[in-house]
């Protein structure tokens, strides 16, 4: 079976970004200036929601920021603005006299940063990351012998709650056009053997590991070495 870590390698290959439609909200039409009434009226009886456009679902820590603040909120992967969701907003940046959104993703940033919040596993040089380290850690020759094989290696990682990887799988590629579609890019890669990465990483403590609302929790990375 094709493992997770890889099919989201491959996706990140193709990967397209949803980000929020922008445009000009024209506030002198009566369907707007409605909007804008029923935003009012609703924020009275407290009974709106906020919506806020997000592409990566994962993160969550926003919401949890928000909601903490005791607002309704809502994160729909494609979101147009409306005179409705923009009224809300001016009224929340009234009511806590701050820009209300730009607070809330700045304190998430820093809960996630700190993991408190919701952390991919991060190495745990800050300076460097993984491939360099296994790079440092073989000779010239181990390097020139990997260089001479393969176009490229993929090591498919299982990092635990305490930061441990265990290795899945290395991959190599030894076709020196890379093909961007899925299928084709999964048919190059071939199952290698090179007991001279998996002893540097296998076993070893090496990540700071995943967080979600700032419990750890395993996850599993996929890493691609050019050599």
């Amino acid at each position: 079976m094709f493992n997770k870590s890889l099919l989201f390698f491959s996706l990140f290959l193709v990967q397209q970004s949803f980000a929020q439609f922008e445009f000009k909200i024209d506030t002198t039409t009566s369907k707007c200036k409605n909007e804008f009434k029923k935003a009012i009226n609703d924020f009275a009886k407290d009974t709106y929601i906020l919506k806020i456009q997000k592409s990566n679902p994962f993160i969550n820590t926003q919401k949890r920021v928000i909601e903490n603040m005791e607002v309704r909120v809502e994160f729909p992967s494609v979101f147009v603005e409306d005179c409705y969701n923009m009224k809300i907003k001016t009224l929340l940046n009234e009511k806590f006299k701050i820009n209300f959104i730009k607070y809330t993703e700045r304190k998430a940033d820093s809960l996630d940063k700190i993991g408190l919040g919701n952390r991919n596993a991060t190495f745990f040089i800050k300076e460097k990351n993984l491939a360099e380290f296994i790079k440092e850690n073989l000779s010239s020759r181990q390097i020139e012998n990997i260089k001479s094989k393969y176009n490229f290696i993929l090591i498919s990682l299982q990092i635990d709650s305490k930061g441990v990887c265990k290795v899945l799988s290395i991959k190599a590629n030894t076709q020196r056009k890379l093909m961007i579609d899925i299928k084709s890019f999964r048919k190059q890669l071939i199952n290698v053997k090179e007991d001279v990465i998996f002893e540097i990483i296998d076993n070893q403590k090496l990540f700071f590991p995943r967080t979600i609302n700032g419990e750890s929790t395993s996850s599993e990375i996929a890493i691609k070495i050019n050599f």
